[in-house]
């Protein structure tokens, strides 16, 4: 009785496979592959949702992680029933492919419009599976792309300018170094959301534990993030990756590979070293030799230079894991990117325009405060902390890339 339109785009979309099976007798197997998904998969995602809505976070809208989980396992599954019934001979990896695809596009639809899309791209998802394994190399971006744009976008993680660059990046990480590149890029974007969120609960206990008239206190501003990450913020942390694999495209040499690893590699660990760090009230600017607010451009803690060092050789490590690299394009990917940090830091305190607010007289790193504008006091207005970030990204990456040249 309650109108649901799912159970006629549900027949809708089997009525065209069926139709399609009729001139391609061989997508007989994908379209029960693709009705099972949507039958188990997406009715398991409901099912489950509404079982734990206590403590279940919501993903896109009304649609929860446990209800994306849930699709995810039924479905692949689902694709391994079908293979093991018909001896399709499909891989675990492309199981899961078919299975975080179904969970993908459950997770975006709404108002039983699903029940189309599921069906019907799972259908093609796995016609194409099947008929060329080799595509599974490649097959993570497609698979898991519409879950991570619903979701950045209904966090607001991104702008639409954002998640267009982000896209596009993904797209040339996957084109170079297939389901590997993609990893990374996740890898980082996974982990350096974690240490931005340890940054904020940091900065709010602090800022519960001074007093408002401190005339000391540091106001780095984050207006950007509130609106989500623009596209310039976007390629500050993924143009030189980005180049590399472009290059490792033109001229496949391990080089440009380890490039791509040890330019993220240095963006999580100067996220790492920011956030992390942000749990030390005080840092010390090793390049102005005096003691700063944890938080401030140039700033170095103990703790979040040691995160920093982590972050490199976490990431470097996936990137050896994964990738085939050895244990010196390893090393260099890690050394690469902790002397970027120290870079970026460098650049940061020297370089890097810090204003003072006319009203608070508080330091920031924004040139406006209090609602009015904040006056330069060292650096240059040129030079952002988004373009501080480019620069020494850019380095870190070209460092990568001639080292490894030489071994």
């Amino acid at each position: 009785g309650d109108n649901a339109p799912g159970t006629v785009y549900y027949g809708i979309a089997m009525s065209v496979l069926a139709a399609v099976t009729l001139v391609i007798p061989e997508m007989v197997y994908p379209f029960g592959i693709a009705v099972m998904c949507t039958s188990l998969g997406d009715g398991a995602a409901g099912i489950v949702g509404q079982l734990t809505k206590k403590h279940n976070p919501p993903l896109v809208g009304s649609k929860t992680l446990f209800g994306f989980l849930a699709a995810f396992l039924l479905s692949f599954g689902s694709a391994l029933l079908i293979s093991g019934i018909y001896g399709l001979g499909i891989s675990i990896t492309a199981a899961l492919m078919i299975g975080l695809i179904s969970a993908s596009l459950e997770l975006i639809c709404t108002k039983g419009i699903d029940n189309i899309v599921v069906t019907l791209g799972v259908a093609a998802f796995s016609y194409v599976l099947i008929i060329a394994p080799a595509v599974v190399d490649y097959a993570l971006l497609p698979a898991i792309l519409p879950a991570v744009i619903g979701i950045l976008l209904d966090k607001k993680a991104l702008t639409i300018p954002g998640t267009v660059a982000a896209a596009v990046l993904a797209f040339l990480a996957t084109a170079a170094f297939g389901n590997v590149g993609l990893i990374i890029l996740l890898a980082y974007f996974a982990l350096a959301i974690i240490t931005d969120k340890v940054k904020k609960k940091a900065k709010k206990s602090r800022q519960n534990r001074i007093k408002s008239g401190d005339s000391e206190l540091y106001c780095i501003e984050e207006k950007t993030e509130k609106q989500g990450r623009t596209a310039f913020q976007v390629c500050s942390n993924g143009l030189a990756g980005a180049i590399c694999a472009v290059l490792y495209l033109a001229f496949p040499h391990p080089a440009f590979a380890v490039g791509f690893l040890a330019a993220f590699a240095e963006a999580l660990a100067d996220t790492a070293a920011s956030g992390i760090g942000a749990v030390s009230d005080t840092a010390y600017d090793p390049f102005r030799m005096k003691k700063c607010r944890s938080g401030l451009s140039g700033g170095m803690s103990v703790i979040g230079t040691v995160s920093a060092l982590a972050a490199a050789v976490l990431l470097s490590l996936l990137g050896f894991a994964l990738g085939g690299l050895s244990l010196a394009h390893l090393a260099i990917a890690a050394a690469a990117a902790f002397l970027g940090m120290v870079v970026d830091s460098a650049i940061g305190s020297l370089l890097q325009a810090k204003y003072t607010c006319q009203i608070c007289n508080k330091i920031t790193e924004q040139p406006t405060c209090c609602g009015t504008t904040a006056n330069l006091t060292s650096g240059f207005a040129s030079i952002t902390n988004g373009r501080v970030n480019l620069i020494s990204n850019l380095i870190s990456c070209i460092i990568a890339v001639g080292l490894s040249l030489l071994v």
